[in-house]
């Protein structure tokens, strides 16, 4: 070796100086190429990876999110279709989705033969519910980057190469100006090397010598970005480190890691100082060599549950300390590296001994407390047996006392009626008359003792036999006027229409309450009136729950004596009993004879602002049913109350705005009219209301949000604000309330209850005296109705009194109704055909409320089918609905086509003036209009009949602009217009000679 390098010296001292230039400025620019590699591909290739990771945590983050639903429903097929759309890309080596719900089959696999030197293997889950369903494995080769590398090294190879052969060919010319920058290189590579990365080559000039030394110095360059930023992370891993440590330090649980084999990795401050241990004393130590065996048995194997389950653990731990063992709840948790495997266990542990011992003290005292519970459970059992024997013999006595008095009673009362029948003089009759009033008040009590009695011994049986509850109430009406006209009140009583009038149970009990409820309510009412409301609570095969309400507008209670109400021989207050006389028993008699009815009773009351008795009661239903209904009080005086009042319509339906805003016109109220809840709160905002009328299910801003908008922000909480729904159910009251809304009006609305409502709400000091509303007579609404030509499915006597009995009003419903929903049934299978359930809904949702107003009540029920079942997204059921409801509109809609076909029938054959008299019978024509007058006046649909006479009568010369305007007024149902219209065609008549 020695002989080989002492040659090698020899020959380079022979060397000319042109070849001892070349020599060392070869070998400089070697090592200096080589180390520019270096860097430079590793650089390279730093940047390459980084890019390859990033895109594979993208591609993997696709392939989850778009194929979980598949992987769910085992859609193998679209699974392969979108996983192979992955896979054209060069770099994924491999695609594996494995099922992990099922049974662990492969549901994709995925593989190209290409394997780089640094795979990168992801892996991921699909979860459902926070169920693990299936896992994703994507291997990304690094092939591609190695062969880009290898080009870039063989590129940067051959550039050197020829930048070797063309220093050595210009050395001879230039060996001056090389050497001066080969030094300078060599500078710079020995202060590189001294790992002075601040250092610059000087640039000299401008050939490859230059070149190389300004790459040189980016090089360079680029380390110190490097370093700089690797710096830059080591110090925010110093500051999460600190906080980290921070956080564990001063947390007042126990918090340690532990390693796969249970030796410890980390304890915060809190460890230290409750087991007295520090940091460096426990760290790679186990359990057993810290604690008492039996304890570190306990901490090793709740460790070994940890990491054999892959699931965290919450249980119960013992330590020992200075003064004695401490109990613990330990949470305990695996850790896993990137690849998903376990490589230690974290715990927390909160010491729980002083719960523990609270614990203990606590279950002593409840054992000690059960004992007492116990004896004293004994002692009452046997107060109660004495209480009930008792208790049975007061009633038994009661029950006896009341039949003996009642035998002499009978005959003070008989005796005392004969004796006024006899001639008396004028003070025997006054006393004879106070004598017979006292007995029959006396008689009452007795009956009240009876009663309750009865009731108390339990032998009180409740008939079950048929009855009309008609008679009923018109029993109730007799005994109840005299009343009433004698404390000059007013008295309304209204039966729901589903209510039936043949009935199976104990009509006189049944009676017994409502008179009961009812004369107490005359009784402490001095002005306004009494009214009582009957509907149906619920609905089964024989037997109904009716609900019954009686209202007054009297003194009123507090909540303390709502308490005490129903309290046997208790009267609400003293001053009470010497105002108005009674015994306390009446409403505690009433309270369980409902519940004998199997119903219950409620209260509603403030103090001077009257009361409301609420009850059910259960009752059979007869085979044959005869539904009646008692037409309320009528109120003369509603028009003038809502006069002048501003009201703000919010109704994204136009036939549902005709008919409220006419209604409410006709009461004489001033009406604004806003399409959505968007513009209502625009109006809200620069215009005053008295009331508010709110649609709920509209476009946009619905009701409720418009509601709680305006309560929120724009109008003062005294302004009222009613809903209008056509889904009257409980949770939509609810939702109203919540909302900020004050009342509640189910569609289609009777006129009388949107007067009513609107009366309480704006007219508040005259509610006293409001009970019903001026209604149309019973004969009005029939002879209007009996005008009609017959339209299958529909009760136009029901849509005329929706209607407040306006003829006009319902032509004009009807025709709208017709005209833009003629086709609803296509409308519907149209948004259903595209998807769009929500829009088909709202389509079902408004003619079901439209089919009401008309009086469709079949097709309005199918209706609310349909919605029910679009709304529930009911899939199934949704198509026989579907044919239900085309039958039903089919039903319907031909008897509206024939009320309202087209106007401008085809002309005849022959021209445009076949068949039309050339000299139309002016006197005959003057006769038809008298009539159509009429006709115009009283609303009547056969006017769009007649104008087509008058038409075809007076010939195409007399079709003015005046005609054909008066034409589509009365096609338009715009009766008042065309008076006015037809008036003009008169006169100008007149003038003419006519």
């Amino acid at each position: 070796m020695k002989s080989m390098l002492s040659i090698l010296a020899k020959t380079y001292v022979n060397l000319t100086l042109k070849n001892k230039l070349i020599i060392p400025i070869t070998v400089v620019m070697v090592m200096l190429f080589l180390i520019f590699n270096i860097y430079f591909i590793r650089d390279q290739r730093i940047n390459l990876e980084i890019r390859l990771e990033e895109k594979a945590e993208r591609i993997t983050d696709l392939l989850i999110s778009s194929n979980l639903e598949s992987v769910w429903n085992v859609n193998k097929i679209a699974l392969e279709l979108n996983c192979e759309a992955f896979f054209d890309d060069e770099e994924i080596t491999r695609l594996v989705i494995i099922d992990k719900f099922y049974g662990g089959d492969l549901l994709v696999n995925l593989l190209k033969p290409i394997v780089g030197l640094r795979d990168i293997i992801k892996k991921a889950d699909f979860t459902k519910g926070g169920k693990k369903i299936a896992e994703l494995e994507v291997v990304f080769t690094n092939y591609h980057i190695e062969q880009n590398l290898k080009r870039m090294r063989n590129t940067i190879l051959g550039l050197s190469a020829l930048a070797f052969l063309v220093i050595i060919g210009l050395i001879a010319t230039t060996s001056k100006i090389a050497l001066k920058s080969l030094n300078g290189l060599m500078d710079g590579v020995r202060h590189v090397a001294t790992g002075n990365l601040t250092y610059r080559i000087p640039q000299q000039s401008q050939d490859e010598i230059g070149i190389l030394a300004r790459a040189f110095n980016n090089m360079t360059a680029k380390l110190r970005g490097l370093i700089a930023d690797l710096r830059e992370r080591a110090t925010e891993l110093d500051v999460k480190n600190t906080q980290f440590r921070a956080i564990l330090d001063n947390s007042m649980a126990v918090i340690y890691l532990k390693d796969i084999d249970g030796k410890y990795v980390l304890i915060n401050n809190r460890y230290e100082n409750l087991f007295h241990i520090t940091k460096s004393e426990i760290v790679g130590k186990t359990d057993h060599e810290i604690f008492p065996k039996e304890i570190a048995d306990a901490f090793q194997a709740n460790d070994q549950r940890v990491i054999e389950g892959n699931a965290p653990l919450e249980t119960e731990e013992y330590s020992p300390h200075d003064d004695g063992l401490h109990a613990y709840i330990s949470t305990k948790v695996p850790l896993h590296d990137a690849d998903g495997n376990i490589y230690g266990v974290c715990g927390i542990s909160t010491d729980i001994t002083e719960r523990k011992k609270t614990e203990d003290l606590l279950k002593n005292y409840s054992i000690k407390l059960g004992q007492k519970v116990e004896e004293r459970t004994g002692e009452l059992k046997i107060a109660k047996n004495v209480a009930i024997k008792a208790n049975q013999a007061k009633s038994d006595f009661l029950a006896n006392m009341s039949h003996e008095i009642r035998t002499p009673m009978n005959a003070i009362i008989g005796l005392s009626y004969l004796i006024l029948g006899t001639e008396l003089s004028p003070k025997q009759q006054d006393y004879q008359t106070k004598i017979h009033a006292s007995a029959n008040s006396l008689l009452r009590l007795i009956n009240d003792i009876l009663d309750f009695s009865k009731i108390e011994a339990g032998k009180l049986d409740m008939e079950k036999r048929n009855f009309s509850l008609a008679e009923v109430l018109e029993n109730l009406s007799s005994l109840i006027n005299i009343q009433i006209e004698k404390k000059g009140l007013t008295f309304s009583l209204e039966v729901e229409e589903s209510v039936s009038d043949n009935l199976t149970g104990d009509a006189m009990r049944l009676g017994q309450i409502l008179l009961n409820l009812a004369a107490n309510a005359v009784k402490f009412t001095d002005k306004g009136g009494i009214s009582v409301i009957i509907e149906q609570a619920e609905a089964f095969d024989r037997e109904a729950v009716l609900r019954f309400a009686i209202s007054d507008t009297g003194i009123g209670m507090s909540g303390e004596q709502v308490d005490q109400l129903f309290q046997s021989f208790h009267q609400v207050d003293a001053s009470i009993t010497r105002k108005y006389g009674g015994t306390g028993l009446g409403l505690a008699i009433t309270k369980r004879l409902i519940e004998l009815m199997g119903g219950e009773i409620q209260v509603e009351s403030e103090p001077g602002k009257g009361s409301r008795f609420n009850f059910t009661a259960r009752f059979g239903i007869s085979k044959q049913k005869a539904p009646k209904q008692i037409s309320p009080v009528s109120v003369k005086q509603v028009s003038e109350l809502l006069r002048d009042v501003h009201i703000l319509l919010v109704e994204d339906n136009e036939i549902n705005q005709q008919v409220a805003r006419e209604l409410l016109e006709q009461a004489g109220a001033k009406v604004s009219v806003a399409d959505n809840g968007e513009i209502a709160v625009k109006k809200v905002e620069k215009e005053r209301f008295d009331c508010i009328l709110m649609d709920l299910q509209m476009p946009g801003i619905d009701g409720l949000t418009a509601t709680r908008i305006i309560r929120n922000r724009l109008a003062p909480s005294d302004l009222p604000v009613i809903a209008m729904t056509a889904s009257a159910m409980a949770s939509d009251r609810e939702q109203c309330i919540n909302a900020g809304m004050n009342d509640y009006i189910a569609k289609p609305f009777k006129p009388a209850d949107l007067y009513k409502t609107l009366v309480r709400w704006t007219r508040s000091g005259a509610v006293p005296e409001i009970v019903g509303t001026d209604a149309p007579p019973d004969e009005s609404v029939q002879r209007s109705a009996d005008d009609f030509p017959p339209l299958d499915g529909v009760d136009v006597r029901a849509g005329l009194l929706n209607m407040n009995g306006d003829q006009k009003l319902y032509l004009k419903i009807l025709k709208n109704i017709h005209k833009r929903f003629r086709d609803i049934t296509e409308q519907i299978q149209a948004e259903l055909d595209h998807g769009a359930i929500e829009a088909a809904r709202l389509l079902a949702h408004t003619f079901k409320g439209l089919s009401g107003s008309m009086g469709a009540k079949e097709l309005e029920k199918i209706s609310f089918k349909l919605e029910s079942s679009l709304k529930e997204e009911d899939i199934d059921n949704i198509p026989e609905i579907m044919a239900s409801f085309s039958n039903e509109v089919e039903r319907v809609m031909p008897g509206l086509d024939s009320l309202f076909r087209k106007e401008d029938s085809p002309e005849p054959e022959g021209g445009q003036n076949a068949g039309v008299p050339e000299k139309p019978d002016m006197k005959h024509l003057k006769t038809v209009f008298t009539k159509l007058a009429g006709f115009i006046d009283s609303g009547d649909w056969q006017a769009i009949e007649l104008i087509r006479e008058i038409k075809h009568l007076s010939g195409p010369i007399e079709m003015t602009n005046e005609f054909r305007k008066l034409q589509s007024q009365i096609n338009d149902y715009e009766f008042d217009d065309a008076r006015k219209t037809l008036a003009k065609i008169e006169d100008s008549m007149k003038t003419s000679g006519v």
